[in-house]
């Protein structure tokens, strides 16, 4: 049995969808932060448990050909990164390891799985960040937190993960406040205002919304605070207040206003317009969604004047991009926001045959109970995965087709077991990386019912231009 401060010589064998390496000793799994595929290691074990342990590196013996010179001085620090210690190619492998493993796992499914779509970029891809903000030597900083922990480390400028220009401007901001008197938030105390800093930036033009997340609700001088900001970075088009008084670990509130721009920047995905405020939900990742989105057009196969149901729809981008005007569209969102900025796109696309529906992706047994089949369900829910519920109600309407799209394989896996159980067949599984330098992976996966026969129509990807 393995003792706490024990040190060991451990193969790593493989990797662990926490992004933990693991190797067995004497029969019992050792997981390993910051390790590689074929990294022989002295470790420290840390914590034991009744059948795993989990240790530290020591030293390396013998490094594997996976491992990679890190390139961020926060790496292993803080919680955002966990794979820049190896090549992009042995993280791909990695990502593909995982949505195997959760299929065969925990789906008891024996299908084959498509090689894993990487990023067009491994850094710089997040049009989307949030910054805890933290007083640190008597200023005001944008930060991320250590790993497993609300700490704050002082990121300042080198995140990679984004655009340069969002870390720049997130860095001016908490100069600005530092300078008007502002004061960060104390999760402990539950003192000072400043709490944290959301930035979106669209892929069309560059444009970038800010939003400062505060106790108060209020900056102190806003229009200096805005002139100076605005004046320095042209692309800041519009800035957001929002008013977070509770505790706890919650980031946004509805409690919002807007104090300069339109309160949204704009957007095209697969050719279709989305209206981004600072609540709306829009994948991070812009050019991998677009091979992404082209994925589920491809697997949906939805064919003239067919009906199509967009569960998690959002903002309504993969309903309208995979459909045909002369599709019947029903999208389903809980966020009224999303809702709007979905019929919005539909106008202007001029798809007169489009109905977005708000509410909780539930509503589909309504449509179900109405008489309402669908040829293709489209779902792209949480990670959580889709309630038994609205499985239930996939299973009961009659629908030939359903394309989903998951950034859980775990519960990918249990979602696609309960509805083989109910006479689907899983007929294609692709992986894409949306989030690169992270332990996260995204899966398009189509199913059939086997009592319905199906032809195939022809494919074209739609691009944003």
């Amino acid at each position: 049995m393995l003792k706490k401060n024990e040190i060991i010589r451990l193969t790593v064998t493989g990797i662990s969808n926490d992004g933990n390496g693991v190797g067995r000793y004497e029969g019992q799994a050792v997981f390993v932060p910051f390790t590689a595929v074929g990294d022989i290691l002295d470790v420290r074990i840390v914590k034991v448990m009744r059948s795993f342990a989990y240790g530290i590196i020591d030293s390396i013996i013998e490094p594997s050909s996976d491992r990679a010179e890190a390139d961020c001085p926060y790496f292993g620090k803080c919680g955002g990164c966990c794979f820049r210690h190896i090549t992009y190619e042995a993280e791909l492998r990695a990502k593909q390891s995982f949505v195997e493993d959760a299929l065969k796992r925990i789906g008891g499914l024996n299908v084959s799985v498509d090689a894993i779509v990487p990023s067009p970029d491994a850094d710089g891809y997040r049009n989307k960040v949030q910054f805890p903000v933290a007083e640190i030597d008597g200023r005001l900083v944008p930060c991320f937190y250590y790993q497993r922990s609300h700490r704050s480390i002082d990121i300042s400028d080198s995140c990679l993960l984004q655009p340069s220009v969002m870390n720049r401007i997130a860095v001016a901001v908490c100069e600005v406040l530092t300078g008007l008197g502002e004061s960060a938030y104390d999760e402990k105390t539950q003192t000072g205002n400043i709490r944290h800093l959301l930035l979106r930036r669209s892929s069309v033009d560059g444009s970038i919304l800010l939003c400062v997340i505060c106790f108060d609700g209020k900056v102190r001088n806003e229009a200096v605070f805005v002139e100076k900001l605005t004046s320095v970075y042209p692309d800041l088009k519009t800035i957001v207040i929002n008013r977070n008084k509770k505790p706890g670990n919650g980031i946004l509130t509805g409690d919002h206003r807007i104090v300069y721009g339109s309160g949204h920047i704009d957007d095209v995905l697969c050719g279709v317009p989305a209206e981004i405020t600072y609540d709306t939900f829009f994948q991070i990742n812009h050019d991998s969604t677009e091979n992404l989105y082209n994925c589920v057009r491809e697997f949906s196969g939805i064919g003239d004047h067919q009906t199509v149901i967009d569960l998690y729809c959002g903002t309504g981008t993969i309903g309208l991009s995979c459909c045909n005007k002369d599709t019947k569209l029903y999208g389903i969102e809980t966020t009224e926001r999303s809702i709007e900025s979905a019929k919005k796109a539909a106008r202007l696309m001029d798809y007169d045959n489009a109905e977005f529906i708000c509410g909780d992706a539930g509503k589909i047994r309504e449509l179900v109970d109405q008489g309402i089949t669908a040829d293709v369900i489209i779902t792209d829910p949480p990670r959580k995965g889709c309630s038994e519920e609205v499985l239930e109600a996939m299973a009961d309407s009659g629908t030939e087709r359903i394309v989903m799209v998951s950034c859980n394989p775990s519960t990918l896996a249990r979602d696609l077991k309960f509805l083989c159980e109910r006479g689907f067949v899983t007929e294609k599984i692709r992986p894409f990386d949306l989030f690169p330098r992270t332990k996260h992976v995204e899966t398009v996966c189509c199913l059939y019912h086997q009592k319905k026969d199906f032809i195939s129509v022809p494919y074209e990807p739609k691009n944003a231009d």
